[in-house]
């Protein structure tokens, strides 16, 4: 996979976490082809109990969205 460009990363860095988080949902539940809850489940394993920080509004709102139906 090529390496994200800085152009791109400027636009990433912009857009509202949510936007992110449901973007993240998305394509990893595209890229596995699964369904929406084992993708939630999978996210929730792999970043919320990743030692990588994320700051509380962060996630927070990435909780909000995996709980979300």
């Amino acid at each position: 996979m090529p390496p994200i460009s800085s152009k791109a990363r400027c636009a990433i860095a912009f857009l509202p976490t949510t936007v992110i988080f449901k973007r993240l949902l998305f394509v990893t539940q595209q890229y596995l082809n699964g369904s929406l809850d084992m993708t939630k489940e999978l996210i929730r394993k792999t970043v919320l109990q990743s030692p990588e920080p994320l700051t509380i509004n962060e996630y927070i709102k990435l909780v909000e969205l995996l709980e979300s139906d």
